[in-house]
């Protein structure tokens, strides 16, 4: 799932995954609740490793995952409540446990971002910050 800041705002407020941090943040449970198991990425990682998939020489025709790593919504509301103490939150979502699944090639990928210049992949707790400093 992307995460992450809202990059038009005022255009677009916060649309498609990036309202499901907001639906939470306010409240909301009813979007979160079908699934609880995710692997998350940064919205602006996304961008940088599609420049990367365009600009590098070695991904040729070659299938790559853009995984930061798990989360959980429960993982998400904890965060959030970190952040930002003085906000009630809704009560807890349960917590349903990591996806435990190993992505073979989000290393690889995340080495192209590195090559790029960048640290790697953005934090779980960045990314959420991003997508909510807007909403308080």
């Amino acid at each position: 799932m992307n995460m992450g800041e809202s990059l038009e705002l005022d255009n677009q407020g916060h649309p498609s995954t990036s309202g499901l941090i907001e639906a939470l943040f306010r409240g909301n449970h009813e979007p979160v609740n079908a699934a609880h198991q995710f692997f998350y990425v940064d919205v602006k990682d996304t961008a940088r490793f599609h420049l990367a998939a365009l600009l590098h020489p070695d991904i040729c025709g070659e299938r790559m995952f853009a995984y930061a790593g798990p989360y959980t919504w429960h993982m998400i509301q904890t965060v959030m409540r970190d952040m930002y103490p003085e906000k009630r939150f809704s009560p807890d979502i349960a917590e349903a446990g990591l996806d435990r699944s190993e992505i073979v090639l989000a290393p690889k990928a995340e080495g192209y971002l590195k090559e790029m210049g960048y640290k790697g992949w953005t934090s779980l707790e960045e990314s959420v910050k991003m997508n909510t400093e807007d909403l308080m």
